[in-house]
């Protein structure tokens, strides 16, 4: 039981050391960092001072965290008083708890939930801390550009101490300062034409400085502008492209040395031929548009050679500034920009090749929002040997940014090294716009598909993928020329023939990936498979005319095939016996073969004139030969020996037997006694008929 609960009470206290760990290691907060630049004084205006002392510090920092003040004071060996401030970064000590000539130590006291600290003391004598109003500027000169001032000491009865100015050109930011003046003050180094801002502060006797004076602007005088206008042109985000628009900053005041009054530019077009354009500065144009900072004209520079600006004030003007239009050539050189962009930041660190950086040339950095008009979203830095230009102003999120870098030459001519993509803020890309699929095979296709516009790719694309059936993914990387292509495209290989797939593609850049679009098709079948197909239809195909000849030959319009002839008697006709024998050889014993008209003609007859009423015309049927109304029917299907069997009742015995033209006649000769009586054997078997006579 006792080892039980030692090891209870050794568990517990284990726990406890590492919760306390953790808590140290995780409180990294430390109490806050002391209060700097205290000072105190009596403020005065121009007739009297203050009674009290005020007494003011440097609390910034401690911002963040809340914070409250307290004010402490104490004589030499005397008891310590306090005042409390709360987040304020001054305080107030009364006339009623100090001494006028006795000697104080303050310092301020910072505390938060962290902790607490304290500056530093500060030891003075109240009757040394009265502090003066700002002295006034009294006078100033323009050729000299120099200024008066008069302090406050006099009208306080105390004598004049040092005094401090401080200056910079109304579009610095950067104040430059002067120290240990009187009275008044030279600036010998102005720049003609400049505006000037000066502040003073001054001291009485041993005491603090005033605040600074407010703000005195003066214009030093001008003189003719000196350097050359800044000269570029505005082409989108296609450095090479010829529809570009000319496009300049405005003079800055070092080299303006006064207002800009105009300025004259000078194209020069291919045939030879030269106009000039003046932009006011007072007065709007439509030709010209401006800006805070930089002109551009309206109208591209189609078929210009050069151009040249110069910037006149009243005075002078610049010498001009000359730019060549067509590019002379690109070094296609992509590593030599890497830009990095924020919301407020563009920095283009250059990594220039060696042959670039020896010669005696100029580079120039610029930055285009895609897809923005002439002169928007557009800026220029000229450089020489700098490996960084900054760019400051406010990037959108999402938005595409050019960034391109260009070798100046002496001769005024321009090219093209490097052209990058660069965004403030990326997010997840569009859809393709399209994807097809473009050629298919039996195991393999072709997909094509348009790249995401600029405008929509919201970062940098880095590459698509491109899936089958959510299995086989293929990854196909771009660089910024293949932004520029209007379709990629990817075989895939390694498919089964005769089957269906779905195909998709996405692009992906830093921030994620776009949604896929799809596509669906069928392989096609194997060419074995085609080829068997192929013959098999062939084959069929010609069966199947063969037939379709055979039966229009036979189930035609003429189904038999009636032979007419003149002749005797069939049974003993020589011809007929030939005829019957190639019948009956013939492998199409069942077509007909018609027998020509030479072999029926057995002799002349004399046509003799005879009565119609003496023929018997109703059994006369016309064949389609023209050659009367006897005709015999080819023997179908009978044979010789059915022929000669058959009963012989036609005509009794005699030398030629009647020709029989149907099978109707066949079955009805025996009973024709009738015709006998009219006509004689030999008439009915050779003399023509009546309708044979009617014919001729």
């Amino acid at each position: 039981m006792m080892m039980m609960m030692m090891a209870s009470l050794k568990t517990s206290w284990i726990q406890s050391i590492l919760l306390l760990t953790l808590f140290q290691c995780c409180d990294t907060q430390g109490p806050p960092s002391p209060p700097s630049d205290l000072q105190c004084s009596k403020p005065c205006d121009e007739t009297e001072c203050s009674v009290d002392i005020h007494c003011v510090w440097d609390g910034r920092s401690l911002l963040e965290i809340p914070t409250n003040f307290t004010l402490y004071w104490k004589y030499a060996h005397s008891r310590v008083f306090n005042a409390s401030c709360g987040s304020k970064s001054n305080g107030l000590i009364l006339r009623e708890h100090f001494k006028a000539h006795e000697q104080l130590n303050v310092w301020v006291q910072a505390e938060s939930q962290y902790g607490f600290s304290q500056s530093q003391e500060l030891i003075f004598n109240p009757k040394n801390i009265l502090k003066p109003p700002p002295p006034k500027f009294s006078s100033s000169y323009l050729k000299t550009l120099e200024i008066n001032w008069s302090p406050a000491c006099k009208q306080l009865d105390l004598s004049p101490g040092p005094c401090e100015v401080r200056y910079r050109t109304e579009n610095d930011v950067d104040w430059q300062k002067d120290d240990e003046l009187d009275v008044t003050y030279t600036f010998t180094d102005a720049i003609p034409g400049a505006v000037y801002e000066f502040q003073l502060r001054c001291c009485c006797d041993a005491g603090p400085f005033s605040d600074w004076s407010p703000v005195h602007r003066i214009k030093s005088a001008e003189s003719a502008p000196i350097g050359v206008v800044d000269v570029w042109r505005d082409c989108g985000i296609s450095p090479t492209s010829t529809d570009c628009y000319l496009t300049w900053k405005r003079l800055p005041a070092s080299l303006a040395r006064g207002p800009v009054l105009t300025y004259e530019i000078t194209l020069l077009y291919m045939n030879g031929s030269i106009e000039q354009m003046n932009a006011s500065t007072a007065n709007s144009s439509r030709h010209f548009a401006s800006g805070e900072e930089m002109w551009f004209l309206r109208s591209p520079l189609k078929n210009v050679s050069s151009v040249s600006v110069t910037a006149f004030n009243s005075f002078g003007a610049t010498a001009p500034a000359f730019l060549a239009m067509p590019l002379t050539g690109k070094e296609g050189n992509d590593e030599a920009v890497k830009p990095y962009m924020n919301e407020e930041n563009l920095t283009v660190n250059l990594d220039l090749p060696s042959q670039l950086v020896d010669r005696e040339n100029r580079f120039l950095v610029q930055y285009k929002e895609a897809e923005q008009p002439a002169g928007q979203g557009f800026d220029w830095r000229m450089v020489s040997r700098s490996k960084t230009v900054r760019f400051t102003g406010w990037f959108k999120k999402y938005t595409p940014y050019q960034v391109t870098l260009f070798q100046i030459l002496n001769t005024g001519e321009v090219q093209h090294i490097s052209s990058v993509v660069v965004y403030s803020v990326q997010k997840a890309p569009s859809a393709v716009p399209s994807f097809n699929v473009v050629s298919i095979e039996e195991t393999e296709v072709t997909v094509q598909w348009e790249p995401v516009p600029l405008r929509n790719q919201n970062g940098q694309i880095l590459y698509y993928l491109v899936g089958i059936d959510s299995e086989e993914v293929h990854n196909v990387s771009v660089s910024s020329q293949h932004n520029n292509k209007k379709s990629l495209s990817l075989k895939l290989q390694r498919l089964q023939p005769a089957q269906e797939y779905e195909v998709w593609v996405r692009a992906v850049n830093a921030a994620g990936r776009g949604p896929s679009v799809t596509a669906r098709f069928t392989t096609q079948h194997s060419r074995n498979f085609d080829l068997l197909f192929a013959i098999v239809v062939g084959v069929l195909l010609v069966f199947f005319v063969f037939s379709a000849v055979l039966i229009w030959l036979c189930h035609g319009k003429h189904k038999l095939c009636r032979l007419a002839f003149r002749g005797p008697d069939p049974r003993r006709s020589h011809i007929l016996k030939e005829i019957k024998h190639q019948i009956h050889d013939d492998t199409l014993a069942w077509m007909c073969i018609p027998i020509p008209e030479s072999y029926l003609i057995i002799s002349q007859l004399e046509i003799q004139e005879t009565k119609l009423e003496d023929f018997d015309t109703d059994r006369c049927t016309h064949a389609g030969t023209g050659i009367g109304c006897l005709q015999i029917n080819c023997l179908e299907d009978e044979t010789e020996d059915a022929v000669r069997d058959r009963k012989d009742c036609r005509y009794n015995g005699k030398d030629y037997s009647k020709m029989v033209d149907s099978d109707e006649d066949r079955k009805s000769c025996c009973s024709s006694s009738e015709e006998e009586l009219h006509t004689s054997d030999y008439e009915k078997r050779f003399m023509p008929t009546a309708a044979d006579l009617l014919a001729l």
